[in-house]
């Protein structure tokens, strides 16, 4: 098999790590905690592979320096937290020359249920900023209705019950609603996280002049959520932020 750099050992680095371990992959790991025990290869004729989601401008500024020194790059951000990370279920968005985006495909198996070819960088990072926009607001409408089930005194549980199994239904509706109707903020994607991939969504609608009002809010919402001491809690801690708004605040 194709031996392996891997860089960065975070919440979703570790376990993305440790399935390409028991898939039989050879790694070299580097963890910024202690970067002075594994020392970075030369670049010429390597092939870089970035799975963290970046401005897509240092993505292609990245592309371009790599392939200035004589070596390749694929972007490849995932969508997905933790609990989709152990069990190799994310999805990855792929974007580089085809051969190159055709040599890493492979890899993603123990990773990732998809790998898909989204064509040139920084097109993987820019369908990952879209997707952003689904995942946050759909979240947050999670966290709006258990905020609204709270206000009439309904059974939580059976609110989550009711939306898992009903069409809008997904691993992210089943276990985020479950999560809200116990109350239990621990982290598979921290707020402080979500606010930074967000912001990029942001930032990359602004540069086309692309109007996004719903991700405005989400973004207000989202730093609300941090001043009220959140930043590591789950994104689901937007409920808190959605109970202090008062009826018809904007």
């Amino acid at each position: 098999m194709i031996p392996i750099g891997f860089l960065g050992l975070g919440t979703m680095g570790e376990v993305m790590a440790l399935r390409l371990l028991r898939a039989g992959h050879a790694l070299q790991v580097w963890n910024r905690t202690a970067a002075k025990a594994a020392p970075l290869a030369a670049v010429r004729g390597r092939l870089f592979v970035n799975c963290a989601t970046v401005a897509p401008d240092y993505s292609r500024g990245l592309e371009q320096a790599l392939r200035a020194a004589g070596a390749r790059f694929v972007e490849a951000p995932v969508s997905g937290s933790r609990k989709p990370a152990e069990a190799g279920a994310l999805i990855a968005m792929l974007a580089g020359e085809p051969d190159a985006v055709a040599e890493v495909a492979p890899l993603f198996a123990p990773l990732a249920k998809q790998a898909i070819d989204c064509g040139p960088v920084p097109n993987g990072t820019l369908t990952k900023l879209a997707t952003n926009i689904l995942l946050v607001n759909s979240v947050a409408a999670l966290a709006e209705m258990m905020r609204f089930a709270d206000a009439h005194g309904l059974d939580r549980a059976k609110v989550a019950e009711v939306v898992s199994n009903g069409q809008l239904g997904s691993d992210n509706v089943r276990i985020r609603s479950a999560k809200l109707a116990a109350r239990d903020f621990t982290a598979h994607s921290a707020i402080r996280n979500v606010l930074d991939s967000l912001g990029r969504t942001g930032a990359a609608a602004a540069a086309v002049n692309c109007g996004l009002p719903l991700t405005e809010r989400m973004l207000q919402l989202l730093r609300d959520t941090v001043q009220l001491g959140h930043a590591d809690a789950d994104m689901i801690a937007l409920f808190h932020a959605i109970e202090r708004s008062g009826p018809g605040e904007k």
